[in-house]
């Protein structure tokens, strides 16, 4: 079955000038969406991270965006298991892994050591800590807040993403939604 999606995530993807951290959180939650079945097909995700401009991928990326997506899959099965602790951690742990696979060492440290992302850093990495010590809770509600910190110049790629899916994309097209995400559009980039 010859998937209709793929091309418009490719060409959101490449005509958008976004940074290496933004293409893997994206390319993590097409990953995720591949893992369970209903988006991607497996060669269609490989033709799709191939076709996009100025991204070699080599095998230290493509093992990157496996463990980013593994990553966001295991988190979303500890929150939805009850806040279960093992999952959670092994979450983080992929996940980190994963995006530090996947842009490099000097890019993550420069990431999430610009004085931008220091608080979101700061606030993911306590509640990381508190997810390995036992404390899910804070740990998830600490992390949400320095993932929302992090990652909010990519709120708007993301917005024009979910725009054009067909299923769920008119939910996302009505003018009160719109215009939240309008508001948010331009404001910085990540990386």
């Amino acid at each position: 079955m010859q998937n209709r999606f793929l091309p418009q995530f490719c060409t959101l993807i490449s005509h958008s000038h976004i940074s290496p951290l933004c293409l893997s959180f994206s390319l993590a939650l097409c990953s995720l969406l591949s893992i369970t079945g209903s988006f991607l097909e497996v060669g269609g995700f490989c033709n799709c991270v191939s076709i996009m401009a100025g991204l070699e991928m080599n095998d230290w990326k493509k093992i990157g965006l496996g463990l980013t997506g593994f990553g966001v899959f295991f988190s979303f099965l500890g929150i939805i298991f009850f806040f279960d602790k093992g999952l959670l951690a092994i979450g983080n742990i992929l996940f980190i892994s994963g995006v530090i696979m996947t842009i490099g060492v000097k890019s993550s440290l420069q990431f999430f050591m610009k004085r931008n992302n220091l608080k979101g850093t700061i606030s993911f990495g306590v509640g990381f800590f508190f997810v390995i010590i036992g404390w899910p809770i804070i740990g998830m509600a600490s992390e949400t807040y320095g993932f929302i910190v992090l990652f909010s110049g990519f709120w708007p790629t993301l917005a024009v993403f979910v725009q054009k899916i067909p299923v769920i994309g008119w939910v996302f097209q009505q003018p009160f939604i719109r215009s939240f995400f309008d508001r948010y559009r331009g404001k910085r980039v990540p990386v």
